[in-house]
């Protein structure tokens, strides 16, 4: 089932700190390609909620797996 990006937004705000940081994770793709619909980006209801689901990243595994360092970017 196809979300608006505002719902979306709300089911992630339970897992970060804003909606604004919802909606530059949904532009990024993590929830999958949205979909164009009359009322701005749709996104997939069960995408969004695997997104939500996904456990925090473990820093100890994150430096263990990632040796070199990673490259973070950031959105305008």
């Amino acid at each position: 089932m196809l979300i608006t990006g505002r719902e979306a937004s709300r089911l992630l705000r339970e897992v970060l700190p804003s909606d604004d940081q919802a909606r530059l994770l949904l532009r990024t793709g993590t929830a999958g390609e949205p979909a164009p619909s009359p009322h701005g980006p749709a996104f997939d209801s069960s995408e969004v909620e695997a997104l939500r689901l996904r456990p925090p990243v473990d820093e100890g595994e994150l430096a263990a797996s990632c040796p070199q360092g990673v490259w973070l970017a950031r959105l305008p």
